[in-house]
Parts: C-alpha cells; sequence; structure tokens
C-alpha cells in the first residue's frame, strides 16, 4: 500500500512539474481582441446589421504538449451575436481571415 501512495505523489509531481513548466500561453490573438463587454453578453437581441466580426472562441482544450490550439475563430454577423456566444472570448473587426 506504501509503494502505491508513493508512486501516486511521484507521478502528480511529475504531471505538475509539466504544467509548470508549459504553462498555457495566451495567444497574441487575445491580446488584440476587444473584450466583450457584460451588457453584451446578456443581450435580449440583436440588431440585424452586417459589421462583420472575426470572433475568437476559446475551445476548452488544454494540453501539455503543442501544437494545441485552445482557441479558433469565426466570423459572426456584428459584435453582438459574437457576445452572445459564452465562449467568444472577444472580437477583431472584419471577416475572419
Amino acid at each position: 500500500m506504501i509503494k502505491k501512495a508513493i508512486i501516486f505523489i511521484i507521478v502528480i509531481a511529475i504531471i505538475a512539474t509539466a504544467f509548470l513548466n508549459n504553462p498555457i500561453e495566451i495567444p497574441k490573438e487575445v491580446k488584440d481582441h476587444i473584450p466583450c463587454q457584460p451588457e453584451q453578453r446578456q443581450a435580449d437581441a440583436c440588431i440585424e446589421i452586417f459589421q462583420p466580426v472575426c470572433g475568437l472562441i476559446d475551445t476548452n482544450i488544454r494540453c501539455i504538449t503543442e501544437p494545441c490550439p485552445s482557441s479558433e475563430r469565426k466570423t459572426f454577423s456584428n459584435n453582438c451575436h459574437a457576445c452572445r456566444d459564452k465562449n467568444v472570448l472577444g472580437y477583431t473587426r472584419g471577416e475572419c481571415n
């Protein structure tokens, strides 16, 4: 039983070290985005004006090794529609490339 406990502690230490040595980096896109405001997230309806934005979506994927994209881009018709999506971190003006 003690051997199993020691092995468990060693495995946890290795995993913790991997996370500390490979912190989740904030992609450049996130740094340059326009963040969604709380009132935008709570909008009941959006005006239907076509002013496309490129929403940066958190995929909720976290990995220890790369490549491992934790975000993706999606074009929304306007910033209101983008910010109503709970997984959108923010947006940039214009369609996604």
